[in-house]
Parts: C-alpha cells; sequence; structure tokens
C-alpha cells in the first residue's frame, strides 16, 4: 500500500537553481482558491506554472489546467493512490537530481529570498501562503489577509522600527481586532523584561493636533479599520501628556482580556522593547 502512495517523478522541464516540480497522486481541498489556464497540454501547464513566481501547485485532469497560487490561499493537499482524477505537480526548492522513493524524504518548500514551508501531518500537507515564522490573520470585515511576525529589539524609535520592516518586506504593521492584539501581547509577554510600561512599536498615528485628540489613523497601507481602538482595549487618552502629544502606538504586556495598546512618544526608545512587521498577501 505504501509503495502505491510514492507515485512521483521529477519532470525535468527546464530547471533553474534548485527549483524542481513534482508530479504526484493527491486530493486538493475544495475551499482552496483557484484559477484554469487556457494550454493545449499538460507540458504548458506545468511549464507556466514553474515560470510564474506565485503559482505553487497545478491539478491536472486530462485537457484540465489548474493553477493555484500561494497568495492569499490556504491549501491541503491530501496524498493518495486514486488516479482517476488527474494528478497534482507541486513546485519545490530541492537540490536533488533524481527522484527519491518516498515523497515523504522531500521537504516541500519554495525559497526566493524567504521561504514558505508545506507543513505536514502524516499524508496530508498544508500551505498557509505566509513565509515562515509569520502569523497568518484574516481579516473578514474588509476581506484583507495579513502576516505578521514581531521582533524583539530594545531601544528602537518609531521612525526606525519602520525602517526595520521595511528591510524586512514589511511595514509596521497596524491591527484590525482584539485577537491580532492579544497575539501580539503574548509575544511581548515572552520577550524579557516584560515590565508593565515595556511594549512594541505598532503602527498608527494622531491625526490632530488641538485638544481633545484622539483620532488616529493607519499608514501600512492595508489597515483600513479600528475595531482595535476601542476604550476596552486601548489607553489613547484625548488630552497631552506632560505637555505633548504621545502620537504613536504600542502594545504593551498584561493578562486577560484587558488594554493592549498604549500611545507613546513616537520618539521614545526607553520603553520599547521591539516592533511587530506585517505584509498583506495580494489578491489572485
Amino acid at each position: 500500500m505504501q509503495l502505491l502512495l510514492l507515485i512521483l517523478s521529477m519532470l525535468v522541464i527546464r530547471s533553474f537553481c534548485d527549483m524542481k516540480m513534482v508530479k504526484l497522486y493527491g486530493k486538493v481541498n475544495e475551499s482552496a482558491i483557484s484559477s484554469t489556464l487556457n494550454v493545449e497540454t499538460a507540458e504548458e501547464c506545468i511549464t507556466r506554472c514553474y515560470y510564474n513566481s506565485n503559482c505553487i501547485l497545478v491539478r491536472i485532469f486530462q485537457t484540465s489546467c489548474e493553477v493555484f497560487n500561494f497568495q492569499k490561499a490556504i491549501i491541503s493537499v491530501a496524498m493518495s493512490n486514486n488516479t482517476d482524477s488527474g494528478y497534482l505537480v507541486l513546485k519545490t526548492t530541492a537540490s536533488i537530481t533524481e527522484c527519491p522513493d518516498s515523497y515523504k524524504k522531500l521537504t516541500f518548500a519554495i525559497t526566493s529570498g524567504y521561504t514558505w514551508t508545506w507543513k505536514t501531518d502524516g499524508d496530508e500537507y498544508s500551505f498557509v501562503g505566509c513565509r515562515d515564522g509569520w502569523k497568518r490573520f484574516e481579516r473578514e470585515i474588509d476581506g484583507t489577509v495579513v502576516c505578521m511576525k514581531s521582533y524583539y529589539r530594545t531601544r528602537v524609535n518609531n521612525d526606525y522600527a519602520k525602517q526595520l520592516c521595511v528591510g524586512e518586506g514589511a511595514k509596521l504593521t497596524g491591527v484590525a481586532s482584539a485577537e491580532e492584539c492579544q497575539w501580539i501581547r503574548e509575544a511581548v509577554n515572552g520577550m524579557s523584561p516584560p515590565w508593565n510600561n515595556y511594549g512594541v512599536w505598532i503602527d498608527g498615528r494622531r491625526n490632530c493636533t488641538d485638544e481633545p485628540c484622539n483620532v488616529i489613523y493607519w499608514t501600512d497601507g492595508f489597515t483600513t479599520t479600528f475595531d482595535a481602538l476601542v476604550s476596552t482595549n486601548a489607553q489613547i487618552p484625548s488630552t497631552k501628556f506632560k505637555g505633548g502629544w504621545e502620537d504613536c502606538l504600542t502594545i504593551v504586556p498584561g493578562s486577560g482580556q484587558g488594554s493592549t495598546i498604549n500611545d507613546l512618544s513616537c520618539g521614545n526608545t526607553q520603553l520599547i522593547l521591539g516592533f511587530v512587521c506585517g505584509y498583506q498577501l495580494e489578491d489572485l
């Protein structure tokens, strides 16, 4: 039975660097987002996926070519010995010249500056779209999908944190929900020292000058809602602190469902443990 599950062959179409296309039999979850290509042959279908940087998988059945892009898609594949519904071809980075005797000896991943790895559970493989080490959040209100990662780095002001995120191919991220805030808070709680007023930079700027003023706007380009800034989750006073505005935002440590967001002077470096970067998964 195991040998039947190992029906895979390396398709040496054209190979640059270590990118390979691996043929195997399996089933893709029905909810995965895909598009159909108008092609004449299976080789054309596979070749077009190979040279498309967003394509990670194709499903071929007779003359049908179904393409799956890793941007904004959660893909699950269950390996199978069923050949009735065609076959799959996965793109992966692998420094090999011959097919192994088992697909389980391969780590399915794409590496192109960053790395995206399929997660495995027995004969099932899943792909969530974010780079390795980043957390995926689906924002139901506007349909945006964002990947986030927290970084521990003390004594950086807000502008420098933004520069560091750009260096990671991302932006200093805004937050759209209490769920996102709690995930960041857990990361802050794990940093040292987890003192009450210490926090990590997130996006967000005060957008007024006269008191009272508690209008905040996002600058990351993908956060558009303000549900996370409700008074039960954010301490953003509408008056100046010691004669000046605290115009930027941090997530601070704590427990339970209490307030997670605090305003802070953008140039402050003494109360900073790090920052949180994010990037938007683009539409197909």
